[in-house]
């Protein structure tokens, strides 16, 4: 090739340099003209000697070639004037690339830019004697060339030029002295040969072609490792040096290789900059969502950067890590994530899971235990690592007959631990059962409703429970008496938030399946029947006393709308669980508390808007398990999508009747106009809820 040829090409004259057969063109002439003896010791000695050499009289013959006693044309006391070098033939040619590089001809320019790619990729072996100097000024006069073909008519010029500009900057970063020379043209805007990348990022990562989208996240991988060596920005700067929502945009961007490319662009982001809290939650927001794409090529490059970055550090910095630095050793983008990441996680292990013929690597798994024992001994509640316990919940869920399975006693001592009173001071004390969870306020949650710190609305405590629920077909039968007896203490409560409310109901439930299961449910029947009748009698109670003209006030200011919620949800899961112990009575206080029909000494009093959508909700579930019930409410319901009425009653209400109309699509189906007029609410939420 043309490359291959100029290789050589300057090969060859560096080897002529070196060996000296080229010394001045006025040896060049003098060397076949003369054989004066006096000459050729002259010169013998001059190359052996390290000094310079003198002006030598040449006899030369006037008007002949032929050495002959001719007069002295060079007097001895006269200077040698050296001639210029000639340019070499890798200038040369750099010179007509330069010129070819602005052809009219679409061809000629796409040639034109391979061709300056490929010299920079070899501009070691074409500078002249292979200089640094001479180096330095053949790559910049090539980056500037390259940069005028960033923003050509043509596509595949665009994008070649772009990774020619990533090979220009990484020649340029190497030792020598060109370093201060980056530092100038890429940080220091005023310079006047100042490198505008995020601009160039920016305005490739945005073209219409994919080619150069993805030539865009090329510069921006070279670029990257630039910036922090030798260029020595801080995790922060470097983070923000990039515009992080075009880089976003690109994780969904409508091309496969895009996306790939983002996903490694976005590793290689967080591998550089580990501590930077922009880059882990840009990781969370944009990497995890990919383990769901539709592409499979797509789902293993997410997959392998979800080992990378999560599966494999925990499971290889078990062994080294201790009771004071547990935070510490978790991946910082752990402690980044929200719920929807949390679901994308555990899909993530779960896909992971069937990579590996079912199961998750055994190290990873007994890592999680050996967190959990941690946890349970020196630290507090509100320290306890939350991805810790969505990670072991998918892994119980996975393998449920696996080494999870066997720590059954070490999560129930993590949960009863949990569900014990709050220490005034000292230790904790765990017991079979308490009259509450004063792990809410220690985690985090303060009974009205406020989130102090840490885990939010119980949410560490949900997340025990559906590990235990995985876990708990394989459980002894006196620790499971002992959970049952927990749980029943913690509904009796009415403390417990409403997601913590639905994991204790789908516990009790699982526990009465595994005692169903082992053949001994017949000796709690009668037990567990009694409970649920006194429970319920309990919530009918509460509710009695709220909406009654007569008593209602007293008993609204000892019921807090914490209570009233809990006992709402509740009554709700009771009845998805046995409709037969709901009374007309319950349905009928539960629709004066939704439908905010109170009335006290003559005048209609306003019910918290929370309590009115649990009311809501558990009025649907009342209907999905009575039919008639059903047909007497479904009009009830779609008349609270008015906008009047609050952003939580009008997203229970909707709720409802999307769980009515796939069990009674035909007695839905004439209020769908209404339901889709909620297309164009202004709230995100009902829209999302709508479609």
């Amino acid at each position: 090739s043309v490359m291959t040829l100029l290789s050589q090409a300057a090969d060859v004259e560096r080897q002529l340099e070196l060996l000296g057969r080229i010394k001045s063109t006025t040896y060049r002439r003098a060397r076949g003209k003369t054989k004066d003896p006096v000459w050729e010791e002259v010169m013998e000695l001059d190359e052996g000697s390290e000094e310079a050499p003198h002006a030598v009289a040449l006899p030369i013959c006037e008007g002949t070639d032929t050495p002959c006693d001719g007069a002295i044309v060079a007097p001895l006391d006269s200077e040698v004037h050296a001639i210029p070098e000639s340019p070499s033939c890798s200038e040369r040619f750099m010179a007509f690339l330069e010129r070819i590089l602005e052809s009219e001809r679409t061809s000629t320019r796409v040639l034109a830019t391979e061709l300056a790619v490929t010299s920079l990729e070899r501009s070691g072996q074409l500078a002249r004697r292979g200089a640094d100097d001479a180096r330095a000024v053949l790559v910049r006069n090539l980056l500037l060339a390259l940069l005028r073909r960033c923003t050509d008519a043509v596509p595949t010029v665009r994008s070649r030029a772009l990774g020619g500009v990533s090979t220009a900057l990484q020649n340029l970063a190497r030792p020598g002295p060109n370093g201060h020379m980056l530092a100038k043209i890429v940080l220091q805007c005023a310079h006047p040969q100042y490198l505008n990348l995020p601009g160039m990022f920016r305005a490739a990562a945005m073209d219409e072609k994919p080619m150069v989208r993805r030539a865009s996240l090329g510069l921006l991988d070279a670029v990257v490792q630039l910036l922090q060596d030798p260029l020595g920005l801080g995790d922060e700067q470097l983070a923000s040096f990039f515009d992080v929502k075009v880089l976003a945009s690109l994780s969904a961007d409508e091309s496969i290789m895009v996306r790939k490319g983002a996903i490694s662009s976005l590793a290689l982001l967080l591998r550089t900059c580990p501590t930077s809290t922009t880059v882990c939650q840009l990781w969370v927001q944009n990497v995890l969502p990919l383990v769901l794409d539709v592409e499979a090529s797509v789902v293993e490059r997410a997959l392998d950067e979800l080992e990378a970055t999560v599966v494999n550090p925990i499971a290889e910095n078990a062994a080294n890590r201790s009771a004071d630095t547990e935070m510490a050793s978790l991946p910082a983008v752990l402690g980044k994530l929200d719920s929807e990441a949390t679901e994308y996680l555990q899909r993530g292990l779960k896909l992971v899971a069937v990579r590996n013929e079912g199961k998750l690597p055994k190290k990873f798994v007994g890592s999680l235990v050996q967190y959990v024992r941690e946890c349970i001994r020196p630290l507090p509640l509100h320290a306890w690592p939350l991805a810790i316990w969505s990670m072991l919940e998918e892994v119980a869920s996975i393998d449920k007959a696996g080494a999870a399975s066997s720590h059954f006693d070490l999560i129930l001592d993590a949960w009863l631990l949990f569900s014990s009173p709050v220490p005034v001071e000292g230790k904790r004390i765990r017991g079979k059962h308490h009259g509450g969870l004063g792990g809410l306020q220690e985690s985090g949650y303060a009974g009205g409703g406020q989130v102090t710190a840490g885990s939010s609305e119980g949410l560490l405590g949900t997340k025990i429970l559906q590990v235990l629920q995985n876990l708990v077909l394989a459980a002894p039968g006196d620790r499971m008496e002992d959970l049952m007896d927990s749980l029943c203490a913690a509904l009796a409560s009415f403390s417990a938030p409403t997601c913590m409310v639905r994991a204790i109901m789908c516990t009790i439930e699982r526990i009465e399946e595994a005692w169903k299961a082992r053949k001994v449910y017949a000796q709690r029947a009668q037990e567990r029947a009694a409970w649920r009748a006194s429970f319920l009698k309990s919530i009918q109670a509460m509710l009695t006393e709220y909406v009654k003209a007569e008593t209602g006030a007293e008993a609204a200011a000892t019921i807090t709308p914490r209570r009233l919620c809990g006992a709402l949800f509740t009554l709700g899961e009771l009845a998805m669980m046995d409709m037969s112990v709901i009374s007309q009575g319950v349905i009928t206080q539960v629709q004066t508390i939704a439908t905010n029909t109170i009335w006290r000494n003559g005048e209609r009093v306003d019910t918290d808007a929370r309590a009115r959508g649990h009311a809501f909700a558990a009025l649907g579930k009342f209907c999905l398990k009575k039919d008639l019930l059903a047909k007497k409410s479904v009009e009830l319901l779609v008349l609270h999508l008015n906008p009047g009425e609050s952003l939580v009653v009008r997203n229970n209400v909707l709720v409802c009747l999307g769980d009515l109309c796939n069990q009674y699509t035909s007695l839905v189906d004439r209020f769908v106009p209404h339901m889709t007029l909620l297309f164009r609410d202004s709230s995100d939420l009902l829209r999302k809820q709508a479609a």
